[in-house]
């Protein structure tokens, strides 16, 4: 019963730092409104992914299986990145957000093709009969109606009328890296601890930062140029906030919550975005908006209630 209540409280834990995950990212639309003018994307990457690796580089340990988690780690979140600023260079912020959203439903599809081809995304374990980063039972009904619901609530409140582009597709890869760094890190977090693993996959995420700006041909070399120029106190906080504290937050909090939950409570991102829009901005949202958004955090909070937390008060 004790170690029930642990865990019970443990999982409400993890699910009370996840919601302040979506948060932070909503928080960073404005800065990267107001940034990206000024500064090329790949800089921008490597300036953020690096601020946040110096802050973990204490907790760096020399282990063989956490440098590679680390770099695969990284990998996913430097192409996840890659592809949505190039993306956002040809489709709209809202087309975006709702393409990238999409990984609420991947994330169950690739558990369910992890189950029946366990080769594709982890290694079965010898003491379970289970996968690492997911689970061989089926994903639970009420966790794809959640995940239908929130890509429907981010549908209606990014709707445009643009017809589809090459930017989409280039977001549609966002989707896609972000719902591997989903699974993946569901599995790493459960292996290591999290502020080791934090550091192994920022500067994982460092290194491949530095080959994107080595092959970008963007003007990034005249920001760099004009160092002390750059808006500092917005890459700090993009750095030293937003991805610092996003990193610890799922690394820490999805060893005790599952992939498919934490993909839900992530769709939250586009409705904080909206709020620091008007409270910073000064945009205002119509009845689609509202709707929309309501439809997420409703999807949410059914997401909650599959948490061992909830269970156990039954």
């Amino acid at each position: 019963m004790f170690h029930q209540t642990q865990k019970a409280n443990s999982t409400l834990l993890g699910l009370s730092l996840l919601n302040l995950a979506p948060l932070l990212w909503g928080s960073s639309y404005v800065v990267l409104k107001q940034t990206i003018t000024v500064i090329a994307p790949s800089l921008l990457t490597l300036i953020s992914y690096a601020l946040a690796a110096l802050c973990f580089t204490p907790f760096l340990l020399n282990n063989k299986r956490l440098v590679n988690a680390g770099l695969e780690l990284g990998f996913w979140l430097l192409l996840g990145s890659a592809t949505q600023t190039i993306g956002l260079q040809y489709t709209s912020a809202s087309r975006s957000a709702f393409i990238t959203t999409l990984y609420v439903v991947l994330v169950p599809l690739l558990i369910r093709l992890s189950i029946s081809c366990p080769k594709l995304l982890a290694k079965k374990n010898r003491n379970r009969n289970t996968y690492s980063g997911a689970k061989t039972n089926q994903v639970q009904s009420s966790i794809w109606i959640a995940a239908f619901l929130a890509l429907m609530g981010v549908g209606i409140l990014s709707y445009d009328r643009q017809t589809p582009n090459i930017g989409d597709l280039w977001t549609l890869g966002t989707a896609c890296s972000y719902a591997l760094y989903i699974i993946r890190i569901e599995n790493y977090a459960r292996k290591f601890n999290a502020l080791p693993l934090a550091a192994a996959q920022m500067w994982g995420a460092v290194g491949f930062s530095l080959l994107w700006v080595s092959v970008d041909k963007s003007h990034w070399f005249t920001s760099l140029q004009n160092l002390w120029d750059l808006p500092w106190s917005s890459l700090l906080y993009l750095g030293l906030v937003v991805t610092t504290g996003t990193i610890c937050i799922q690394t820490w909090g999805q060893a005790r919550i599952k992939s498919t939950q934490a993909a839900v409570i992530y769709t939250l991102e586009p409705v904080w975005g909206l709020v620091f829009a008007y409270l910073i901005l000064g945009e205002v949202l119509g009845w689609r908006g509202w709707f929309g958004a309501g439809m997420i955090v409703l999807a949410t909070l059914m997401s909650h209630w599959q948490s061992s937390f909830f269970k156990t008060q039954k």
